[in-house]
């Protein structure tokens, strides 16, 4: 305890000048990822909200399940394996020689291309072996006409793992440059494409209109992650001069990086079998609640662990290991401050959350009700969660790729037990409790790693930051849920419609906000006044 207080002493301090060159960078860096972060996940909230209200609920889950597939390549090499393993090998070929580094560069994605390529080929043809596969339970096909909905939506996206991996890689090229704001806009892009053209009328099935959005939105997000590349003249192109330098290392970092990431992703492909099993709207009710989840996520710990990866990288490289292990525990301490507030917030709000955005049209009180007790139980994890994203990318920084890959190995096949077993005796809740259980495990097993590799986990400081964050925190949501309550209670039939639940929810969320850092401020929590601090400067 003495040694945080030491630490915490001099926090704002050292934040802004001693920890490292780098942190202000990873900072600015992280902010302008949140800011468009931000964008893309409102769209693509105003399109889950279009979404849930003008397709029905067999439409919802056709696309859902259709969807995952390419998604799943998305996760896998959007949001991971490929960043990870190529950043730091074409970071270090860039400080040694550009002409290497390009090289390099061009035959990764000229491989990728190819192996893409085939994979979208192969997968539209054996699309109804897949699926059987995939929704076999018989909740799902028990559905006349379900099946072959969701097969036809899949053949038409399944193309969609082409364009985004694509774009994953170009993204990477251009954050290793330090460029991030218009690779992570294009998202957004993507989104209004949806939104736009879920008004269209159908063409030949149900919800095909969404299946040819997600092509000609994956066409806009490979425009928009290329065009800051071009005049740096570091556009990858296409060539089969494959065997250069590095990229046998890169397959090294790759291989078991890819296999840590594709084990998490295979436990989402898991669940959508075990859905399978469960009544019509299941797959609808776990996409919409983890939709609201990923909203602070995707702010937070995925923006944070993007950023923060180039830098350890430096840090490794350059041999300062203890920049590289304090920078990594300030930065998580840094993500309670953050996290902790945004979890309790959607477990005391989550009925009022799901009701506004998505309680109209098609989405029924009932689907209301199911989705909103889905999206409390994931709000346990949002902070085991977030602490594993800006974890994970510690290990990837030094080319520890296996650890993270075995962690997520065990958890996948202890997952596989508990969800079968919860699932079979106490439905969706029970399948979602044993996603949050294998959440927390997987955790506690990479911080066990980690400790094995890089010894000492800040664990006291990281506990007495987190001890003094629960006075706030209790506040925080006896305001929010009371500001809810007492505001919908003064509107009633004074405002008819969504309005008096939208007005409610705003002003308890600001409410929460305000008593939050207002509580923290009066107790000098070092990390929560730092927070506070960057934003007030950033408003100035």
């Amino acid at each position: 305890m003495s040694d945080y207080r030491a630490s915490a002493a001099n926090t704002v301090k050292t934040a802004n000048n001693d920890i490292s060159d780098a942190n202000p960078s990873i900072l600015r860096s992280a902010a302008a990822i949140s800011i468009a972060t931000f964008l893309s996940r409102i769209l693509g909230m105003v399109r889950d909200m279009v979404m849930a209200a003008v397709f029905p609920r067999m439409v919802s889950d056709a696309y859902v399940v259709a969807f995952r597939l390419p998604n799943l390549f998305r996760r896998i090499l959007g949001e991971g394996s490929l960043a990870v393993s190529f950043i730091p090998l074409y970071v270090e070929a860039l400080n040694k020689d550009a002409d290497e580094a390009k090289a390099f560069s061009n035959a990764i994605y000229s491989m990728l291309a190819a192996l893409t390529a085939t994979l979208s080929v192969l997968g539209s043809i054996y699309m109804p072996w897949i699926m059987v596969h995939l929704v076999g339970g018989e909740g799902y096909m028990q559905i006349p006409g379900k099946y072959e909905l969701t097969v036809f939506l899949a053949r038409i996206m399944f193309s969609y793992l082409f364009l985004v991996t694509t774009y994953a890689f170009y993204m990477g090229v251009a954050n290793a440059h330090k460029i991030f704001f218009l690779p992570a806009m294009a998202p957004a892009g993507f989104n209004l494409i949806m939104i736009a053209m879920a008004f269209f009328p159908q063409w030949q099935m149900p919800g095909d209109q969404l299946a040819w959005s997600v092509i000609l939105g994956g066409v806009l997000q490979l425009i928009m992650a290329v065009w800051p590349l071009r005049g740096l003249g570091v556009t990858p192109r296409l060539t089969f001069q494959w065997a250069v330098k590095n990229v046998s290392r890169f397959f090294k970092v790759l291989l078991p990086s890819l296999l840590g990431m594709s084990v998490a992703q295979l436990l989402g492909i898991l669940n959508v079998n075990f859905t399978s099993r469960l009544s019509q709207g299941s797959h609808s009710f776990i996409y919409f609640a983890d939709r609201l989840l990923e909203f602070p996520q995707s702010l937070l710990s995925v923006s944070l662990g993007m950023a923060l990866l180039p830098t350890l990288s430096e840090l490794w490289v350059r041999g300062e290991r203890e920049k590289f292990i304090s920078t990594a525990q300030r930065h998580v301490r840094l993500l309670m401050v953050l996290s902790l507030p945004a979890a309790v917030g959607l477990y005391v709000l989550s009925e009022p959350i799901v009701r506004v955005i998505y309680g109209r049209g098609e989405f029924a009180d009932n689907d209301i009700i199911i989705t909103s007790q889905i999206v409390a139980i994931y709000s346990v994890i949002l902070v085991a969660s977030g602490i594993h994203r800006v974890t994970v990318p510690v290990f990837y920084a030094v080319k520890n790729t296996w650890l993270p890959a075995a962690n997520s190995a065990f958890c996948l096949v202890v997952h596989f037990f508990v969800a079968s077993w919860a699932t079979d005796h106490y439905q969706l809740q029970g399948l979602v409790w044993a996603t949050a259980f294998t959440g927390t495990l997987n955790l506690l097993v990479l911080l066990a790693s980690y400790k094995l590799i890089f010894g000492d986990l800040g664990a006291k400081s990281f506990i007495y930051s987190v001890a003094r964050l629960i006075p706030s925190l209790v506040i925080m949501a006896i305001t929010a849920s009371w500001v809810n309550s007492w505001v919908i209670k003064v509107m009633a039939g004074v405002v008819a419609g969504i309005l008096p639940s939208l007005l409610a929810l705003l002003l308890a969320i600001v409410a929460a906000v305000l008593v939050f850092f207002l509580v923290n401020r009066i107790l000098r929590h070092p990390e929560a006044n730092e927070v506070l601090h960057m934003v007030i400067k950033r408003l100035k």
